[in-house]
């Protein structure tokens, strides 16, 4: 569950009544697909109502607000953010209707509790009791970064992606959160290492393996390089995790039961090229095709046509400029390309 990217506005007029008929399919959509944010929404809906919010009450909104900054200044909860800079960047600031509202919500988190806003900026898991500090690394599109742990272990992580993970490991588990792709090297510890990347769960206790879970996926993908891993669903239980060992790939389809997919004996080669700058499309759609070339190269690809969309690839590419990739693409699909700036149109 994405806490770190819930939109506290388009919640807050859910509440109140004030969103319109998609916005309100669209949340109650996502409620019934993810578990964690209905009960998150669920657990807001009880403050406001309690709370009387909308009953009339005069509220100091600007000193409310102030109030929490120091609050969360004397609890020392405040998160340590790492970000890295971007290439290219759009700045999507909220207006003022924005920041209104998100003062709004937040008078219901102080009256009912400071509990509750740490409990959701802080990515608590609703079986923890203490509170952690979670770092953030980004990477935006054409960039990558390595993470090293507190424990020795080490993390490449992808373009377009995002790791959470605690500035101190605590004495029982080691967990990280992942939004897109990476590459894990965990270091020896009786301390289990657990990855939570959307729906995935993945346990492990030294080994080496690759988590593919960008949100414009259908599909979560685990692979295991070397030693073993058990991976499940967030949906399901321990009993029901499947063991991977080298050269397994667990495939885990999103709103789905829980039901994961093993392949043995994988191309390595292909699901980790990424890290030695090789690119590999076996007979892959080109829409999907087009998101991967969007987040190596931080271009913007655009189709004349739908049609084009369907059409597949199968193509190797290695340390290739965005230039040479979709000269391949014209000759293999027959298609034709016009660049302005960093906009490619193929028609």
């Amino acid at each position: 569950m994405h806490n770190n990217n819930l939109d506290y506005n388009q919640i807050a007029r859910y509440l109140a009544g004030e969103c319109s008929p998609e916005e309100v399919r669209k949340i109650e959509t996502k409620m019934k697909t993810d578990s964690g944010f209905s009960r998150i929404v669920k657990e807001f809906e009880k403050i406001w109502i309690t709370k009387n919010l909308d009953h009339g009450i005069d509220w100091d909104m600007e000193g409310v607000w102030c109030n929490i900054r120091e609050e969360i200044d004397e609890e020392s909860r405040i998160t340590h953010i790492k970000k890295l800079k971007p290439r290219y960047t759009n700045d999507n600031r909220r207006g003022s209707t924005g920041m209104k509202w998100m003062i709004r919500f937040a008078a219901v988190f102080l009256i009912a509790a400071l509990t509750s806003l740490f409990t959701i900026l802080y990515m608590v898991e609703p079986e923890q009791e203490e509170m952690k500090i979670f770092s953030e690394v980004v990477t935006e599109r054409g960039q990558r970064a390595t993470i090293n742990l507190d424990d020795g272990s080490r993390i490449r992580l992808n373009s377009g992606s995002k790791l959470l993970y605690p500035e101190e490991f605590d004495s029982e588990q080691r967990y990280v959160q992942l939004y897109g792709e990476a590459y894990f090297e965990i270091a020896g510890d009786e301390r289990p290492f657990i990855v939570k990347a959307d729906e995935a769960v993945i346990e492990i206790l030294g080994t080496e393996f690759n988590v593919y879970a960008y949100e414009d996926r259908e599909d979560i993908k685990v692979v295991v390089a070397e030693g073993m891993v058990s991976v499940r669903s967030d949906r399901a239980s321990y009993e029901h995790s499947a063991s991977l060992g080298k050269g397994d790939m667990a495939t885990l389809k999103r709103g789905s039961e829980g039901d994961l997919n093993v392949t043995q004996n994988v191309n390595l080669r292909r699901h980790l090229g990424w890290m030695q700058y090789r690119l590999n499309f076996d007979n892959i759609p080109l829409s999907q095709v087009a998101s991967t070339l969007q987040r190596w190269y931080g271009v913007d690809i655009e189709f004349e046509n739908d049609q084009l969309r369907d059409k597949t690839l199968t193509a190797d590419f290695e340390d290739a400029t965005i230039h040479e990739v979709i000269r391949v693409i014209e000759i293999a699909i027959n298609v034709e390309h016009e660049m302005k700036g960093r906009k490619i149109t193929l028609k």
